[in-house]
């Protein structure tokens, strides 16, 4: 697995401004967080998923294409670092 942290540079309070994303090799999302402006986390697995967080229908860009993008600040996790961040979303 794969783990990334996006900060979304935009200021509109309907959409995340973090996101958080376990994908496989094959770069599907296999487990998503996102931080909103108003500190809700959403999430979203296979098996489960808050209202506003659903997990990507494409592949996720290669970590060079995202961080060319300058709507978002890139940077790789580790498998602790997510878990940290899941728990504590699922738990919210």
């Amino acid at each position: 697995m794969n783990y990334i942290k996006a900060r979304w540079l935009h200021s509109d309070k309907d959409y995340p401004y973090l996101i958080y994303s376990e994908f496989s090799e094959d770069r599907y999302e296999t487990r998503k967080v996102e931080v909103f402006y108003n500190n809700e986390y959403g999430f979203a697995s296979e098996y489960k998923h808050t209202a506003k967080t659903r997990l990507g229908l494409a592949p996720i860009p290669s970590i060079q294409e995202l961080q060319s993008n300058p709507e978002f600040e890139v940077g790789i996790l580790t498998k602790e670092q997510f878990e940290n961040i899941w728990i504590t979303a699922i738990n919210q």
